[in-house]
């Protein structure tokens, strides 16, 4: 599911608005994939941290960790990385127009 819940500034709606909208009808998706015998991967871009108990609507991977956003993979990784699977927190900048050297760099580089 790729859906942006928020930009580089934070969220699109406060976490009591994702509790109450989103969050039902996310968890509805979910179990119609694992239904199917498929996994539930959630894209988003943006600092979504204060509503990433998306992990409770049955995510099984989140993908995005956007680095551009000031997400913190150690921070995700802490929190959630025991329950879902982590995808990202690359910055897609270099990866597109960096230097082989510089891509290297930046998939090595420690989580922040």
């Amino acid at each position: 599911m790729c859906v942006d819940y928020g930009n580089k500034l934070g969220p699109w709606f406060s976490p009591e608005m994702f509790r109450k909208f989103i969050k039902p009808a996310l968890k509805k998706q979910c179990d119609a994939f694992k239904r199917k015998g498929a996994f539930a991967v959630l894209h988003s871009d943006g600092n979504i941290a204060p509503t990433l108990n998306v992990v409770e609507a049955g995510i099984n991977a989140y993908q995005g960790i956007d680095v551009i956003a000031s997400m913190s993979l150690k921070n995700v990784k802490e929190n959630y990385g025991d329950r879902i699977c982590l995808v990202g927190n690359v910055d897609p900048r270099i990866l597109e127009f960096g230097k082989p050297k510089d891509v290297a760099m930046e998939v090595e580089r420690m989580p922040t």
